[in-house]
C-alpha cells in the first residue's frame, strides 16, 4: 500500500517480453479525486430563544482525506440573511414570536470540496411585564371617596400595552375601570379595597398585578 492525496496521478504500466527479449508496454492513469468533508454537525445553543437573545451556532466537521476543514456560518430570519458570524443577537424590532431562525454551516476542505448542514429554532413569545398599580388617594379614604388606580405594562414584542382595572372590596362589592366612586351603599368603614391591573399581549398572554 502507499499514501495518496487528492490530485495525485496513479499510473499503471504493463510490460511484456518474448523469448527473444523483445518488449512492449502499455499504461493507464487515474487521478485521485477529492472527497468532500463529512456533513457538519450543527447546533444552536438556545432552542427556545426570545426576541432579544444572543444565539451561538456550534459546528464541527471532519474530512475523509484528512484535509483541513474551514467552517463558514450564515444566519437567516425567515430565510433572509442577517449575519455571517457564528453568533447573532436577535433584535425585537426585526423579529417576532414564531419567526424561524436558521443557522447554515458550510464545511470546505483545502481542495474546495464542501458540504453543508443547518439547525433552526423558532422565536418564543416573551411574557409581558406589569407594574404594581397605585391607588390614589393613598390615605384619608372615606366611604364617599373617588379612587383612581394607575399602572403600566410593557412587552418586549409589542411595546407598551393597554392596562385594564378591576376593583374589589372585602365586603363583596366590585367594579371595573380606572376609577371607583365609593358610597355607603357600596362599602362600609373598615373594608379593604383592592385594585387589580391586567394587560394582554398580542399572543394572548395576560399578566396581572394587585394593590
Amino acid at each position: 500500500s502507499f499514501t495518496v492525496t487528492p490530485g495525485d496521478v496513479i499510473q499503471c504500466v504493463a510490460t511484456v517480453s518474448d523469448s527473444s527479449g523483445v518488449t512492449d508496454s502499455l499504461n493507464d492513469t487515474r487521478t485521485i479525486n477529492n472527497r468532500t468533508p463529512n456533513t457538519p454537525s450543527v447546533l444552536i445553543d438556545n432552542q427556545s430563544p426570545e426576541a432579544n437573545d444572543t444565539l451561538t451556532c456550534s459546528a464541527s466537521a471532519t474530512d475523509p482525506d484528512g484535509d483541513s476543514v474551514t467552517l463558514s456560518y450564515n444566519w437567516y430570519i425567515n430565510f433572509n440573511n442577517i449575519s455571517s458570524s457564528s453568533t447573532v443577537t436577535l433584535d425585537p424590532a426585526t423579529v417576532s414570536p414564531g419567526d424561524m431562525v436558521l443557522c447554515t454551516v458550510v464545511a470546505m476542505d483545502s481542495n474546495a470540496g464542501s458540504s453543508s448542514s443547518n439547525d433552526f429554532v423558532y422565536v418564543q413569545n416573551t411574557v409581558p411585564s406589569i407594574t404594581v398599580p397605585s391607588i390614589s388617594p393613598s390615605s384619608g379614604i372615606t366611604i364617599s371617596s373617588q379612587l383612581t388606580c394607575a399602572g403600566s405594562a410593557t412587552d418586549l414584542n409589542d411595546g407598551a400595552l393597554s392596562v385594564s382595572y378591576t376593583w374589589s372590596a372585602s365586603g363583596g362589592s366590585s367594579s371595573s375601570g380606572s376609577s371607583w366612586q365609593l358610597s355607603s351603599s357600596v362599602v362600609n368603614p373598615g373594608e379593604t379595597i383592592t385594585c387589580t391591573a391586567s394587560a394582554t399581549d398580542s399572543d394572548g398572554v395576560t399578566v396581572t398585578s394587585s394593590s
